[in-house]
């Protein structure tokens, strides 16, 4: 058997990439806003991921939660976020 089919090498997810997403979904065209702001959205959203990544080694993982405590803990995440831009589209009304 062909060792690549043994071995996949897993999907690489690209932090830039999702930066460039996360600015399409939230329409923002980075060519519109001023250099300075770019930067400052980019180290927030690094150090959003970053503190995930924390979150996941030093909580999740370190206390052996369950992988449905896991899942349930991102359901919850997700809860939040969708909560917070809910409250900010009301915000701006």
């Amino acid at each position: 058997m062909d060792e690549k089919k043994q071995n996949p090498k897993p999907k690489r997810f690209l932090i830039e990439d999702m930066f460039d997403k996360y600015l399409k979904n939230m329409g923002i065209d980075h060519r519109k806003i001023l250099p300075f702001q770019l930067k400052q959205m980019r180290k927030a959203f690094y150090g959003a991921i970053g503190m995930f990544l924390i979150l996941q080694r030093d909580e999740v993982a370190a206390e052996g939660i369950s992988e449905d405590d896991a899942v349930r803990i991102l359901d919850d995440f997700m809860a939040q976020c969708e909560q917070f831009f809910a409250d900010e589209m009301l915000s701006q009304n």
